[in-house]
């Protein structure tokens, strides 16, 4: 099978003629263009040949104009107001539109987005966050549902330019999120879902990615996307079974990336195998629970990938 082909079984329920399989990392070069960015992207591709092309997005949403950091209820009111072209963000765009010309016809490619709750939490709002979740719901709800609305039509602009749909990335757990499922239910639940919601019939497929040890499981069947991504190797998670079941998706995952750095190639292997074993024969898309630290020899890691391929 082709890797377009690869993927359209696994998501039409069926079994391919092997796991699907991807893993990817930043790049680090998001102070140069998107158009170097993309000639880095077509380089990773070419060398390791993964099912499904994952695009990192290391481009942030612009601070509102005269703010280096928003932490009060009226710098809440000024956000979200930036356009495509506003800042740096375009430049992913410009890049996606460079690799689906140079390998879309053979790999599907999905842009990572991370949710409005961490575009805040990244940079604009950082550890003023928590405490504007307590003392500005009200103007903390607005700008999230502003970054939402731009959120949606980033992503339709990344379908417009190549992408199958978007990597939406959302912390969902006690771990990564101040305040626990309280917060996770008011903050960044429903602005998931409505992001997913608005934009499903405009992609091929689109990615729920859940951060975190312990993740959420309370109502993952309800998110309108098509697969769902977690570190399913944590010892806190669920498994990829156990997900599969709770939901009907199709999951990604089974291999544990906490172990992939400076690791040799029998590590490596070992990994890959229980991935391969967790991942089953149909419903999943063998992949790194997370990125990974890239401080490996890329040699072995294509070594990696061609076991993964010949199994």
């Amino acid at each position: 099978m082709k890797k377009k082909e690869r993927i359209d079984t696994i998501l039409a329920g069926k079994k391919p003629d092997r796991t699907p399989f991807t893993f990817w990392y930043h790049f680090g070069n998001q102070c140069g263009s998107g158009d170097s960015f993309a000639d880095s992207v077509i380089d990773f591709y070419n060398y390791f040949g993964v099912d499904l092309l994952k695009v990192m997005n290391d481009y942030h949403y612009p601070y509102p104009e005269g703010f280096d950091v928003v932490k009060d209820a009226e710098g809440l009111k000024k956000v979200g107001y930036a356009t495509l072209h506003d800042g740096t963000v375009f430049e992913q765009i410009i890049a996606i539109e460079k690799i689906a010309d140079a390998i879309g016809d053979e790999v599907y490619i999905v842009d990572t987005m991370f949710d409005p709750w961490q575009q805040l939490a990244r940079h604009i709002c950082g550890e003023y966050l928590r405490d504007l979740a307590k003392t500005a719901e009200t103007e903390l709800l607005g700008a999230l549902d502003r970054l939402t609305d731009y959120c949606i039509e980033y992503t339709k602009a990344t379908v417009d330019a190549g992408a199958a749909g978007v990597f939406l990335a959302i912390q969902a757990s006690d771990q990564l999120v101040p305040g626990g499922y309280e917060t996770f239910r008011k903050f960044i639940r429903p602005q998931a879902i409505r992001i997913l919601n608005a934009i499903k019939d405009v992609s091929k497929f689109n990615i729920l990615h859940m951060c975190g040890q312990e993740i959420y499981t309370e109502g993952i069947e309800d998110f309108p996307a098509d697969v769902l991504s977690f570190a399913d190797r944590s010892e806190t998670n669920p498994s990829l079974q156990q997900v599969k079941e709770m939901t009907g998706k199709i999951v990604m995952g089974g291999m544990n990336q906490l172990t992939m750095n400076r690791a040799t190639l029998d590590s490596l292997v070992e990994n890959a195998d229980i991935m391969l074993s967790e991942c089953g024969e149909s419903h999943a898309i063998g992949a790194i629970g997370c990125s990974i630290v890239c401080e490996n020899d890329a040699t072995v890691l294509r070594k990696m990938v061609t076991h993964i391929q010949n199994r």
